[in-house]
């Protein structure tokens, strides 16, 4: 019990660093601090996709993307339109790496968890109650990224994930849901923008998730999990229009619905107990997360208000 409530104060402790992190590299493709040197940031996301997976929006093959491999950009079925730089593509670039966009220090840490089963949150819907976010999201096996949450001696996120098995629980971390990708996702990320969104999101790195839950009728949610889904209990971010550097983004239905924004303003998302909220990430923080994990990252669906 001791090492669970510690555990879990060290989430969520991780958790305001991740945004400060986010927030601070936002990444424009017009920013020259930004690795990013064509298509602005889009969201976040991951998971290990099979073509025959029944939740799958690839209609044929998927891209190599998800295949289990790094898609190259002479590869056909790619979509990616150009070659990536070689940055992120078997670990951290250093200031003095010919290759590295950073011209002083690297980006900050974060830890791949590598051939482990965790839960993907990033296009989750959430359950309120007191003061928490109670997100259904997906079980997923393969390498996931996330804040490193080091303590003790040696643990960190993907310690923790491991010990789960067989233990009863899983842990959130990141990797790219194929159901934002372009052109057969049909989710897109929504941007909350900074200076008028004062929605409540959950932010679900380092979550803990509960396997008891998987197949179950939970509160919130009108019909049974399924085979494959968990809830995770996320810690609840509340954006402040008036401090904000940089908005949000929460995944949604696409083609993009104009009324679905409603989700970036308190009357429809926020803390009560008994509302709905959607995991989300400061602008930018999916996109760094996808190209730290994979090296690259997809075309993804996107929706901006007018």
């Amino acid at each position: 019990m001791h090492f669970f409530v510690r555990a879990v104060w060290l989430a969520r402790a991780g958790l305001g660093l991740a945004l400060m992190l986010a927030a601070g590299g936002s990444a424009r493709a017009d920013d020259p601090a930004s690795p990013f040197t064509s298509r602005p940031p889009s969201f976040f996301a991951g998971g290990s996709a099979r073509a025959h997976d029944p939740a799958s929006p690839f209609t044929s093959r998927p891209p190599p993307f998800f295949a289990g491999g790094s898609a190259r950009a002479d590869d056909p079925a790619s979509p990616f339109t150009s070659r990536p730089p070689p940055f992120f593509a078997g670990g951290s670039a250093r200031a003095d790496d010919a290759a590295s966009p950073f011209t002083s220090s690297p980006p900050p840490a974060f830890r791949v968890c590598t051939g482990q089963t965790y839960a993907l949150c990033a296009v989750a819907s959430c359950f309120v109650f007191n003061g928490l976010s109670y997100c259904k999201c997906d079980v997923k096996s393969g390498d996931s990224i996330s804040l490193p949450f080091d303590f003790d001696d040696g643990e960190d996120i993907c310690s923790v994930n491991a010990e789960g098995e067989g233990n009863g629980y899983m842990m959130s971390t990141f990797s790219l849901p194929e159901s934002v990708v372009a052109p057969f996702g049909d989710k897109a990320l929504y941007n909350c923008p900074a200076s008028t969104s004062n929605g409540a999101y959950a932010q679900c790195d380092g979550g803990f998730c509960f396997t008891s839950t998987e197949g179950q009728l939970f509160p919130g949610f009108a019909e049974p999990l399924t085979q494959g889904q968990i809830i995770c209990s996320c810690p609840m971010v509340v954006a402040n229009p008036t401090t904000a550097k940089t908005g949000y983004q929460i995944a949604g239905p696409y083609p993009c619905e104009p009324s679905f924004f409603a989700n970036c303003d308190s009357a429809t998302a926020n803390t009560n107990t008994g509302s709905t909220t959607y995991v989300g990430a400061p602008t930018g923080s999916a996109r760094l997360l996808t190209y730290l994990l994979y090296g690259q990252v997809p075309r993804l669906n996107r929706c901006h208000p007018h």
